[in-house]
């Protein structure tokens, strides 16, 4: 019976050796898998944090909707009667087109300091002259 005792203990005694490396064991992983979790959350900070300077890495400017309206100028004179005298002078100025002048800048990577911006524009500067000539002609008197 006493030898039944022993194989019973060393049976026991080698059971609970398991158990405990087991326990270890387990954690060891849990440890890691702390750990692990503890990694995925700062790479996730770290991605949020670094979202709005990666999105400044392209500009999207466009010119596919640049349109500009239709322009329709006219002039119109008209010389009734008998003793009219008139000089018109019409000058007609235009413009519907869009001066297409986007311009941006990128912060990301960039090695300039202050950037100024200027571009086209667009100048109308209209000027007309004209010289009249008013002359009478009298016809000649009646006899």
């Amino acid at each position: 019976m006493r030898k039944l005792y022993w194989e019973v203990a060393f049976e026991v005694n080698a059971l609970y050796s398991s158990l405990a490396s087991i326990k270890v064991a387990l954690r060891k992983e849990t440890e890691n898998v702390k750990k692990l979790v503890l990694l995925a959350v700062i790479v996730a900070i770290v991605l949020v944090a670094s979202a709005p300077a990666l999105a400044q890495v392209g500009q999207g400017f466009g010119q596919s909707r640049v349109t500009s309206g239709k322009a329709s100028p006219s002039f119109a004179f008209s010389n009734k009667g008998n003793n009219v005298n008139a000089c018109p002078v019409a000058q007609q100025i235009a413009q519907t087109g869009n001066v297409a002048n986007e311009q941006g800048a990128l912060q990301f990577e960039s090695k300039s300091d202050d950037i100024g911006f200027s571009g086209s524009e667009l100048t109308v500067t209209p000027s007309e002259t004209a010289e009249c000539t008013q002359t009478l002609s009298q016809a000649a008197a009646a006899k």
